[in-house]
């Protein structure tokens, strides 16, 4: 058998300080692959904002979440997911620190349309 990344998706598209991200995938199951090997690598590929090990389920299901924001957060922009697991899939995402106000006093966190 041979552990691959299926998919996976992420809640969102933007994200600002304090959010929670939430992420989840499958993967092709195999049991001498002890875990999926998640990292948010920052804008530039200088640094990690967030890395996490995660146990899949049987079935190749897994799902975590990551609190938005701090110091390893620290530049707006693109951000990627690398998730690894006898191979790789990445995405990207947005992040920027704060959302905009409008002069009608909503914000673009409002309507997450």
């Amino acid at each position: 058998m041979f552990g691959s990344v299926q998919n996976f998706s992420i809640d969102k598209s933007m994200y600002h300080d304090g959010d929670t991200l939430t992420i989840s995938g499958t993967v092709t199951y195999d049991a001498t692959i002890p875990s999926v090997i998640l990292q948010i690598i920052t804008p530039g590929e200088i640094g990690l904002a967030g890395i996490a090990n995660i146990l899949p389920k049987s079935d190749g299901s897994f799902s975590t979440t990551f609190h938005v924001g701090g110091p390893t957060w620290s530049e707006d922009g693109t951000y990627t997911i690398k998730i690894s697991y006898g191979g790789n899939l990445e995405k990207t995402f947005s992040y920027q620190k704060s959302s905009v106000n409008y002069d009608d006093g909503s914000t673009d966190t409002d309507n997450p349309n």
